[in-house]
């Protein structure tokens, strides 16, 4: 059944259906820019998350080449730290494991001398990725026989 629904302004008839089902354009393309929104915002949140989980990631890796460097310190001893140190090659300090390993990360050790007690080296180890620089810091001391 039609209703026939007459706009006196314009004088035209308009036919309309009783029991109209649907959304309009309006409704839908509202609906639409509210999801867009929704959407965008959740994008943004695991683009946040992404870069947090390669800090965490570049973080580690830069704990665990620190870690591998002073346990090869230790092992090869003051004596090897300070012909190093003298001779002024200390990026020999580094393993050479750790530039194989670990692609994209510049290790730069730094020998430094520490006034009070004789026989202690200070070795800072800076750690650089792209999205990282870490300073790590350890000291060697001179074992007596």
């Amino acid at each position: 059944m039609m209703k026939i629904i007459e706009h006196n302004s314009l004088s035209k008839s308009v036919f309309l259906k009783k029991s109209a089902a649907g959304f309009t354009l309006i409704e839908i393309l509202l609906a639409l820019a509210i999801l867009g929104v929704g959407l965008a915002s959740i994008l943004g949140v695991f683009a946040v998350g992404a870069r947090s989980v390669r800090r965490t990631l570049a973080m580690t890796n830069a704990s665990f080449i620190a870690q591998a460097t002073f346990s090869y310190c230790n092992a090869i001893g003051y004596d090897a730290i300070n012909t190093a140190k003298t001779s002024g090659n200390e990026s020999s300090i580094v393993p050479s494991v750790i530039n194989s390993s670990y692609s994209g990360y510049t290790v730069a050790p730094t020998i430094g001398t520490v006034s009070g007690p004789a026989n202690l080296y200070k070795i800072d180890l800076n750690v650089k990725e792209e999205t990282l620089s870490e300073t790590f810091t350890t000291y060697i001391a001179k074992q007596n026989p």
